[in-house]
């Protein structure tokens, strides 16, 4: 007999260490830690490789090593999948609590914008002892309420280089209106960083600004559950200095609002209260809100769940 080892022995029978390595369980590995970017990719080939060597090592009877590999290699084929695909499901149902989140943040800041504006309006009325009118030709140009309410937002220095006389769109006047006001910008804005407003005054027959003549708010019957401004729909948004506002059309009082937030709107009453609106608000409900010489049912009182509170 020759020294040369049997093939067939152990490597303690034949007192000699493995003579290679699992081709087959080193690639289980390497597709194995692969899984974890690529999982579906590479954790099926890991996982047959890692099996087929582990059954290469078995038969080798010891000529073979790398069981700590194929091991591995099954090991992680399978793990890491599954985890991604736990990390995928948790996704997937907080991704709707992360999103009603981000919702109802965006809300309240767009209602602090909203009370701001409404309590701008109030400033100005203690000025002046009425309202500024949605559009305002005194001067001869239209003017946006808005721009008369610049010095109440803090936009003072703006209203000072205004020239009243001229459109909003002039050539002198569009350096002025081209610039973003941030109280004016709503935050689910389409166009961020712009010059446009979703906040309009309800305009129309009836409303709190009706035509061009300015009233006070001892004329609006019920100024705390009268709306004065609204958030409206993205296809409404204007240049925060253009006159133009959201026309009222008694047969769908609803119209140009309920777009921006799922299922809602907001607005801002007289008496500085801002309020989420549903959009299946009774359409009578709302034309009695819009309406500044409405005589209340009760029907605001359940809308709003508030006692019914008269005058300013």
């Amino acid at each position: 007999m020759s020294g040369t080892p049997d093939p067939y022995l152990s490597p303690e029978a034949s007192g000699s260490a493995p003579s290679g390595t699992s081709g087959k369980a080193i690639a289980s590995l390497v597709l194995g830690i692969g899984s974890l970017f690529c999982s579906i990719l590479f954790a099926i080939p890991a996982l047959i490789l890692g099996l087929m060597g582990l059954g290469d090592i078995n038969r080798s009877q010891g000529r073979l090593s790398g069981r700590g590999m194929a091991t591995t290699g099954i090991v992680l084929s399978i793990a890491l999948p599954a985890m991604q695909f736990i990390i995928l499901i948790l996704i997937a149902l907080l991704l709707p609590a992360i999103q009603a989140a981000r919702e109802a943040a965006r809300r309240a800041s767009s209602s602090v914008k909203l009370k701001n504006v409404v309590i701008a309006a109030h400033s100005y009325h203690d000025n002046f002892q009425k309202l500024p009118v949605a559009a305002d030709s005194s001067q001869g140009a239209p003017v946006s309420w808005r721009t008369k309410l610049l010095p109440y937002v803090e936009q003072g220095y703006l209203y000072d280089q205004y020239d009243f006389h001229q459109p909003w769109d002039s050539a002198k006047n569009r350096a002025i209106s081209d610039k973003k006001i941030p109280v004016y910008q709503s935050p689910n804005a389409r166009v961020p960083d712009s010059n446009q407003t979703n906040y309009l005054a309800v305009v129309g027959p009836g409303t709190v600004f009706e035509g061009n003549q300015p009233i006070s708010f001892n004329s609006v019957k019920a100024p705390t559950q009268t709306i004065f401004y609204v958030e409206a729909n993205h296809d409404r948004a204007v240049p925060w200095a253009e006159p133009k506002d959201l026309d009222y059309d008694p047969a769908n009082p609803r119209a140009g609002l309920g777009d921006v937030r799922p299922g809602l709107f907001i607005a801002a009453f007289g008496g500085g209260e801002v309020r989420s609106i549903n959009n299946d608000i009774d359409p009578d409900v709302l034309r009695a809100m819009m309406s500044r010489d409405s005589s209340d049912d009760g029907g605001i009182e359940r809308e709003l769940g508030q006692p019914n509170r008269r005058g300013r």
